[in-house]
C-alpha cells in the first residue's frame, strides 16, 4: 500500500474531501459546496453555502499531523481578538455547533487525527498580482495595525509563544554537520555572517514599540485587495518577535520590480500613519532577511540527506549567498 503523502492528487482530494464534509457536519455545512485550494501549507478548501440565511464563504483547513496544537490556538486566539477588537479583514475563526474553534476529525484512508478549523473567507486578490503604491499604502495601515495590536495583544500564560533570542540565533546549528557541506571558506562565510547579524540586531530591545505578535510569515501574497479594502491571511506562523521582521519579509516580494523603491516608501507611508517605526529600525530590515537564511540553512541541515534528490550542498547556496551579501564578504 502506497503512502498517503505518495498518492496521487486527485486521490489525496478525494479523501481529503471526505474528511472535510465530516468536519464540516459539526458546523451544519456538511452540504456545502467545497472547492480545492491548491499551493497552501496546509489541506484547504473553499466553502460555499447559499440558504435562506444567505450566501457565506469560508476556509476549511485541515492541519497537518505534525501541527503543533498549541501554535494552532495561538493563531485562532489572536485572530478571535482581532476580529473582535479592531475592523481589520483577518480569516475570523468560525464556532462549531458545540461551541468548539477547532474539532479534531479522522476517517479510514487519512493517516492521523486531523485538527480542522474553519475561518471566514477574506475576499479579494494577493497583492503580488498587481502591486501598485496606492495598494502598498494601504497594505502599509494594515500592517501597522495588525502591529499595533499585537504590541498589546497576550495570550493565556498557557500558551504563550516562547521568545526566539535572535541574538542566539545560529547556537543550535552543529558546525559539524556545517562543515560536512561546506569548504572552509563557506563556513568562514557562515560565522561571519552571523556576527554581522548579531551587531546589527544588538540594541534593538524588546519594547512594544520593536516587538510583540505579528505575523510571521508577510509574503505579498499573503495580502488580499478587494477595492480600496485590505485583509490578510495565512496567520499560522504569528508569534513573538521583531515586527520589522513582517516588513522585511513583505519588501522581498518588492526586489526587481521596475518601482521597487516607491513601492517600498509608500508602504512605509502608510505604515507611519497608523504606528510609528524608526529609520534605524529600517536600516536594519537586510538583518532579518539574512536570519531568514540562518533558519533556511537550519533546515536544510536537519533533513534526512539520504533521502533528498539533490545534493545538500546546492539547498545551503541559496541562504549562504544572502549571508555573504549581508557580510559583504
Amino acid at each position: 500500500m502506497r503512502p498517503f503523502d505518495q498518492l496521487p492528487d486527485v486521490e489525496r482530494i478525494e479523501r481529503y474531501t471526505r474528511l472535510a464534509r465530516k468536519a464540516l457536519d459539526g458546523y451544519g455545512l456538511g452540504d456545502a459546496e467545497l472547492t480545492w485550494q491548491p499551493e497552501t501549507k496546509d489541506s484547504v478548501f473553499r466553502v460555499s453555502k447559499s440558504d435562506e440565511e444567505g450566501s457565506r464563504t469560508y476556509a476549511l483547513r485541515i492541519g497537518h499531523t505534525e501541527r503543533s496544537v498549541d501554535q494552532l490556538h495561538r493563531e485562532i486566539g489572536w485572530l478571535t481578538a482581532l476580529s473582535r477588537d479592531t475592523e481589520l479583514a483577518v480569516p475570523e475563526p468560525v464556532l462549531a455547533m458545540d461551541g468548539e474553534l477547532v474539532r479534531r476529525v479522522g476517517i479510514a484512508g487519512v493517516p492521523g487525527f486531523r485538527s480542522c478549523v474553519l475561518l471566514r473567507w477574506v475576499r479579494g486578490q494577493p497583492l503580488d498580482a498587481d502591486p501598485e503604491p496606492g495598494g502598498l499604502r494601504r497594505a502599509g495601515a494594515f500592517v501597522g495595525e495588525l502591529h499595533r495590536h499585537g504590541a498589546g495583544f497576550r495570550w493565556p500564560d498557557e500558551l504563550a509563544a516562547p521568545r526566539r533570542e535572535l541574538i542566539n540565533v545560529a547556537d543550535d546549528i552543529s558546525r559539524v554537520a556545517l562543515a560536512r557541506h561546506l569548504d572552509a571558506t563557506g563556513v568562514a562565510a557562515f560565522e561571519a555572517g552571523i556576527e554581522q547579524v548579531r551587531a546589527a540586531l544588538a540594541g534593538l530591545g524588546e519594547g512594544t514599540d520593536v516587538a510583540g505578535i505579528l505575523h510571521g510569515d508577510l509574503e505579498l501574497r499573503a495580502i488580499r485587495v478587494r477595492a480600496n479594502r485590505i485583509g490578510g491571511v495565512g496567520f499560522d506562523r504569528c508569534g513573538w518577535g521583531y515586527f520589522a521582521a513582517d516588513v522585511a519579509r513583505l519588501f522581498v516580494g518588492l526586489r526587481g520590480r521596475s518601482e521597487a523603491e516607491a513601492l517600498r516608501a509608500a508602504f512605509l507611508d502608510g505604515y507611519r500613519e497608523v504606528r510609528p517605526i524608526a529609520d534605524d529600525v529600517i536600516a536594519r530590515l537586510p538583518a532579518f532577511d539574512a536570519v531568514r537564511a540562518i533558519d533556511e540553512i537550519s533546515r536544510v541541515l536537519a533533513l534526512d540527506h539520504d533521502l533528498l534528490p539533490v545534493d545538500p550542498r546546492n539547498l545551503l547556496e541559496r541562504p549562504l549567498t544572502v549571508l555573504k551579501r549581508f557580510a559583504e564578504i
